[in-house]
């Protein structure tokens, strides 16, 4: 009887240290998770910043847009502004095909209709185009993923349709594997990781699928102890970029599936080639490269999306609504106030804001003091930078929004919270909004407006929130004004809405 109660008491210390062992172990992987997710959403931010330092004028390329609304940052207007001139310049035309596709999925990206981009109808010169094959396998490849990316329907008597393309593509893959640039050469890295997110879609082929595993394999095995890749004797950021874009549509992932986890993997290879400015290397040590920067920037915010269970980066249909519906509204627009939910669409359609992802505009979110800034300087159409040198310590010339509030503090608009500071990332409140408005439209002060709660605003704030509320551009509910309360997204929607509307400061 002993002895049995000395079994029962061995075994019940046993469980019990398996079972700590257990809890803590599941709080280590927990732990080292949101570790990683916040690892990749500070190299996400690193490179935002740097486009943002190295593209002072807003003249972002194409996969830098991708890249940014994949990770739900928001992009100035000017942006589509400066794909549309550059179309108009080109008079339409352009020689690379890959040309038409980015920019088609760029267009999309910023809630814009592909279809008609200055005139230009860019789905249709992909369909239609005679120069398909002139850059090899990557014509078709990216034709394929743009078409899909927009979910733009094809003529079936078009030259080129998805039939064709997909038909194309799969010719073209080697006996090892993989897929090369031009027929006959030998499989190239990137571009099977290229053909590997053009081919996704269609797994239910069974030719398809066929195809997918022999290239998944071919990467497998091309891949390097250290988790990278080494071709035509390099080891390039690219590559690795490529096939995280590749697996995260396939619903593999990178840190996860044994195929792709060797001494080293994926995700931590392609960091190893960050560099101190928040770019990227082509090859690691070698300084920034705008190419690798973009790549990486769009590979890791695929991924990261992949992480929060959202879609595929390039599946940009089932994040928007059909294109006669884009623009006026969003999926949780019944979220926002009634009285702002006019105002939310129209922001979007004038082109003032942008929702936030996943065709969500959140309109409960707080505005901070840059992103309103941010928003003035479009709204106004003032110039996204500025001559000025750095005069607040917290606005860092790093920083993506050093344009947009030094722009606005040589326009007089802000003048910082004392101690040289302007504390970009706190939320901005509705006298500080009244403030920045008075200045930035010159309005003059209402002395006739009367509100119950005026006493509670600051003293320098009581002039511009007369003179807002008496120019009718913000009001209060039964005279209260709230002057201490945060600005929303939907605030601010209704408020710039109002503004553009009047023809205010233009």
């Amino acid at each position: 009887m002993l002895n049995m109660l000395k079994v029962k008491k061995v075994l019940a210390m046993t469980l019990a240290v398996f079972l700590v062992f257990q809890l803590n172990s599941n709080v280590f992987a927990a732990e080292e998770a949101t570790r990683g997710h916040q690892v990749i959403s500070d190299a996400i931010d690193e490179i935002v910043n740097y486009i943002y330092k190295t593209n002072r004028d807003l003249e972002f390329t194409e996969w830098q847009i991708i890249g940014m609304r994949g990770a739900g940052v928001e992009v100035p207007e000017k942006c589509y502004e400066y794909l549309e001139e550059n179309l108009k310049d080109q008079k339409g035309l352009f020689r690379k095909i890959t040309d038409y596709a980015k920019l088609a999925m760029a267009v999309m990206a910023l809630n814009r209709d592909p279809r008609n981009v200055a005139g230009y109808d860019v789905i249709e010169k992909i369909y239609n185009n005679t120069n398909m094959t002139l850059q090899g396998t990557n014509g078709p490849v990216f034709a394929l993923i743009a078409l899909d990316a927009c979910g733009c329907s094809i003529p079936e008597n078009a030259p080129w349709t998805r039939e064709k393309l997909l038909e194309y593509i799969l010719d073209q893959q080697n006996t090892d594997g993989g897929f090369p640039l031009s027929p006959g050469e030998i499989s190239d890295i990137d571009i099977t990781a290229m053909a590997l997110q053009a081919l996704f879609r269609y797994q239910e082929n069974p030719k398809v699928a066929a195809a997918i595993e022999r290239a998944l394999e071919f990467l497998s095995q091309k891949q390097s102890a250290d988790g990278g890749f080494t071709a035509w004797g390099d080891s390039s950021s690219e590559s690795i970029s490529q096939t995280i874009i590749a697996l995260t549509a396939l619903g593999i992932d990178p840190l996860k599936d044994p195929r792709f986890i060797k001494d080293g993997n994926l995700i931590s290879k392609l960091l190893s080639f960050r560099e101190a400015d928040g770019g990227f290397s082509h090859i690691e040590g070698e300084g920034t490269n705008d190419m690798a920067t973009e790549q990486a920037l769009v590979a890791l915010a695929a991924y990261k999306r992949f992480l929060d269970g959202e879609s595929w980066i390039y599946s940009m249909e089932e994040e928007k609504q059909t294109i006669s519906d884009v623009g006026t509204s969003f999926a949780d627009i019944d979220s926002a106030f009634e009285w702002a939910r006019e105002s939310i669409k129209k922001a979007r359609e004038y082109g003032l804001m942008e929702g936030k992802g996943q065709n969500l505009f959140e309109p409960k979110q707080n505005i901070t003091r840059a992103e309103f800034a941010a928003l003035l300087v479009r709204l106004l159409k003032l110039e996204g930078k500025s001559s000025v040198q750095q005069v607040f310590t917290d606005v860092s010339p790093d920083s993506w929004y050093f344009g947009y509030v030094m722009n606005c503090y040589e326009k007089g608009i802000i003048t910082g919270k004392g101690q040289n500071k302007f504390m970009p990332n706190d939320y901005i409140t509705r006298e500080e909004m009244a403030v920045m408005l008075q200045r930035a439209l010159s309005l003059e002060t209402v002395v006739e407006v009367i509100l119950k709660d005026i006493q509670e605003a600051s003293q320098w704030a009581v002039p511009a929130i007369k003179a807002v509320v008496g120019n009718q551009l913000m009001t209060g509910a039964n005279g209260i004004f709230s002057p201490k309360q945060n600005v929303t997204r939907e605030m601010a929607a209704t408020v710039i809405v109002r503004v553009f509307e009047r023809g205010e400061g233009q």
